[in-house]
């Protein structure tokens, strides 16, 4: 497999200056990862490549009291891209808020296990 370089949008649900603080304030996320850089905790909900997609993952996170931030960031890992396209195309397909977030889960759990096991 080959790496590349492609720009995706991240979800950044929140910045946490401790664990405990981030684990208290993501207890209604269906699932999340983490990373710490210096001394914060950056959640992310879900991932997505396409733009048109934030406003519908906007939507659902609204819905349970959560603001999102989208940031622009590349990940290195072919697999994860193509795999991310699925999910993108069922995003733009879906308006069920349990689907979205089902999809939203799938997407982080792909992610952590193709990018950050890597």
């Amino acid at each position: 497999m080959r790496n590349i370089n492609k720009k995706i949008y991240f979800i950044q649900q929140g910045v946490y200056s401790s664990e405990a603080s981030m684990k208290e304030n993501t207890s209604k996320l269906a699932h999340y990862t983490y990373e710490k850089i210096g001394d914060k905790y950056y959640v992310y909900a879900c991932f997505t490549k396409e733009s048109d997609n934030i406003n519908i993952i906007k939507k659902y996170f609204d819905s349970i009291n959560y603001s999102i931030y989208a940031k622009e960031m590349n990940v290195n890992n072919e697999q994860f891209i193509n795999v991310l396209e699925q999910y993108d195309y069922l995003l733009s397909a879906v308006e069920n808020p349990e689907t979205i977030k089902n999809v939203c889960k799938q997407i982080v759990t792909k992610y952590e296990e193709m990018v950050l096991s890597d």
